[in-house]
């Protein structure tokens, strides 16, 4: 049985309650709403605004938005409590940033073909394998049904991201697998590298502090000093 209390923690409510008012005002706008948010390709008319905004108004299919609002809802809390507010945000914003840095370059290069993306495809993509590579022997119920190892279900979101970027080669495809990449690099080696690096920038920083002094030992006598 689902412990709804524990999913429906203050961050899960309110992501999802502002979701909720953008797309009534989504809704209530229209086509316009979409045209000017959502991420174009570069030959369907892109605006450097367009990565950011994207990701927070809601997709034209109901059935990805629900999907996403979905992996939202079961998700989020745990992956907040395993990984800390910080990591968690950390990892979303790498996430973002490869994925913009992966589809900007392809779409320079012709292979994206015209195309938009809206919603929150590439937030759940990266929050769900951040889940199943977070606690990899834990058993998840695969639509609800079939229980699986939920590293499975990260290696099968990957390979679901390959086929949907190698048959459609749109934006939203794009977006998805390099989520799913982003997912990897921090689960098997980026984290780590990046906490090294912090550690080994905040022991040069302590150096640096305690070069500042030098004590010279000896005797006690009028003429040791410290400085």
């Amino acid at each position: 049985m689902f412990q709804l209390s524990a999913m429906l923690t203050p961050l899960v409510r309110n992501v999802l309650l502002a979701l909720a008012f953008v797309l009534m005002v989504q809704w209530g706008v229209g086509q316009p709403f979409l045209d000017f948010l959502a991420w174009h390709s570069l030959e369907a008319g892109f605006q450097p605004w367009q990565p950011l905004t994207a990701m927070f108004i809601a997709s034209p299919s109901l059935a990805n938005m629900f999907f996403d609002w979905l992996v939202i809802f079961f998700s989020l809390a745990t992956v907040d409590r395993l990984m800390g507010r910080r990591a968690l945000l950390q990892a979303l914003a790498f996430s973002w940033v490869l994925s913009l840095a992966g589809v900007f370059v392809l779409d320079l290069a012709g292979v994206v073909r015209p195309s938009s993306f809206a919603g929150q495809n590439g937030l759940t993509t990266a929050l769900l394998c951040l889940f199943c590579f977070g606690i990899p022997q834990a058993r998840v119920l695969l639509f609800f049904v079939l229980p699986i190892q939920a590293s499975w279900m990260g290696w099968a979101t990957g390979l679901i991201a390959v086929y949907y970027s190698a048959a459609y080669r749109d934006v939203g495809s794009f977006v998805m697998l390099f989520s799913w990449l982003s997912a990897v690099l921090w689960t098997f080696g980026f984290s780590d590298w990046t906490r090294r690096l912090k550690l080994r920038l905040q022991r040069r920083q302590a150096e640096k502090r305690l070069g500042r002094f030098s004590v010279i030992e000896g005797g006690k006598g009028k003429d040791d000093w410290v400085h």
